[in-house]
């Protein structure tokens, strides 16, 4: 989803008192190379639209989750994206990482 603050709060509006969020997502961790921000198919791959990491997270506590904790993070290495005509981007190692997040609801 492109809206995820509104994702965030309807997964924690309809869990239990002590329910828990499993979410895995692409985020990033640095920059992107500047051609790659508006290419559409690193938008379709979820990494021109990918968030920075801790922007992530924050949004998963302004949502009222608490025990945030990454449980899994694997970086991806030397991803190539076709540009436009016959160009390649190759994003640094690192920059774009899947994340499995874990946060709970309150029990109050």
């Amino acid at each position: 989803s492109t809206d995820k603050p509104s994702v965030f709060a309807e997964a924690f509006r309809v869990l239990k008192p002590g329910g828990r969020l499993m979410v895995s997502d692409i985020v990033l961790n640095g920059d992107l190379p500047e051609s790659l921000v508006d290419n559409m198919d690193a938008y379709s791959a979820c990494i021109s639209g990918a968030m920075e990491q801790n922007s992530y997270l924050e949004l998963i506590r302004k949502a009222g989750f608490v025990d945030i904790e990454v449980i899994s993070e694997a970086g991806f290495t030397d991803t190539l994206i076709s540009g436009s005509g016959t160009e390649t981007d190759v994003i640094p190692d690192g920059v774009v990482i899947s994340i499995g997040v874990r946060a709970s609801k309150p029990l109050k």
